[in-house]
């Protein structure tokens, strides 16, 4: 037990360092050792998991009685084309910021405060209502409104996502002094992306399906009545 205390109280002061010239190397050092030491303990788990794992069944008997079940589906024809299936490009997240009690702060944000202190902010109020946070790893953007609104596009995938919003209340909390909590995190949308290697007259498509679709060509492109989207080649 006091092994796991001092491991949590290591790794709460790394979290908490801010790198400067003169600790620099000895911030490398830890975090390289802290990362040495989390990969050595999960792969621990994970060989004791494994070893407690029921092994599947892969035998010719098990996967002739479980062949019944895929006899009408007709996968075989979908097996030149697998390539098409789109990958995740942009996942749009929502949260909540909550003032820290006792931090001395109230709704609303002051984001002048916020845009002026924060390194990677980008804050126009004349042109958008919001902070602008930029990140790298992640590669993403999170949105921070005086409501306490935040939001993040651009991630990759869902735990992406999370990640660059506790990257924004981390720094929110050691540039800015803006101390939050975070709550109601959700996925509000997703985007996929897949190229089918052909060229499509988007004017002519989007004439013969009218109903169904809108051609903006200064715009996104085709986009289709069933949140499909098309980039136009020029």
């Amino acid at each position: 037990m006091e092994e796991e205390w001092i491991r949590t109280k290591q790794s709460i002061g790394l979290a908490n360092s801010i790198s400067t010239t003169e600790n620099a190397p000895l911030l490398k050092e830890s975090t390289k050792r802290a990362i040495k030491n989390v990969v050595t303990r999960c792969r621990v788990q994970r060989k004791r998991a494994r070893a407690l794992q029921t092994p599947k069944d892969v035998s010719d008997e098990a996967i002739c009685r479980a062949a019944k079940w895929t006899d009408r589906l007709p996968l075989r024809s979908y097996s030149d084309v697998l390539h098409l299936c789109p990958r995740l490009v942009n996942v749009v997240t929502l949260a909540e910021a909550i003032p820290v009690a006792g931090s001395g702060l109230k709704l609303p944000l002051d984001l002048h405060l916020i845009g002026s202190r924060c390194s990677n902010a980008y804050y126009a109020p004349r042109r958008f209502a919001a902070v602008q946070l930029a990140f790298d790893a992640p590669r993403c953007r999170v949105l921070v409104f005086h409501t306490g609104r935040l939001v993040g596009t651009g991630c990759a995938g869902p735990m992406e996502a999370r990640l660059s919003i506790m990257r924004a209340a981390r720094q929110l909390a050691l540039e800015a002094n803006v101390h939050i909590h975070v709550r109601k995190f959700s996925v509000i949308n997703q985007v996929g992306a897949a190229s089918i290697d052909a060229r499509l007259d988007c004017d002519a498509f989007a004439k013969t399906h009218s109903a169904t679709s809108h051609f903006d060509r200064l715009g996104l492109g085709l986009g289709l009545g069933l949140g499909l989207g098309l980039a136009a080649q020029p």
